[in-house]
């Protein structure tokens, strides 16, 4: 499985964030919006989420169907779609680096599984 445009934009995210300070990552925008911590925590939790639903999927051959959503919601950032409340990150005030770490653990088993069942 060609994993390179998923490993382009993870290297992207990580330069995106270099040299932001544990302060300003922790910080919330005044609109009410998600920390930059909190919003990579949220892809953190993403990525696991993706990773242990695929993978119940195949151990049990179970598969549930997705719910239909606005898919251009995804990527335009001016559409506000609520996050499941599993997917929530939470207000816990975190290192850049934890949070960096967070991200190349749940990376590496997207990674991981992507290779395993190639």
């Amino acid at each position: 499985m060609e994993f390179t445009v998923n490993e382009e934009a993870r290297a992207a995210l990580i330069a995106e964030v270099k040299g932001v300070s544990d302060e300003k990552a922790n910080e919330r925008p005044q609109d009410g919006g998600w920390s930059v911590n909190q919003v990579l925590e949220h892809l953190y939790l993403m990525e696991n989420m993706v990773v242990n639903m695929l993978q119940h999927a195949l151990e049990t051959g179970e598969v549930e169907e997705a719910k239909k959503r606005r898919i251009e919601a995804t990527v335009n950032r001016d559409i506000k779609v609520d996050a499941p409340d599993e997917l929530l990150p939470s207000d816990e005030l975190l290192s850049i680096e934890t949070i960096k770490d967070k991200l190349v653990t749940s990376h590496k088993q997207l990674a991981d599984f992507a290779q395993e069942h190639s």
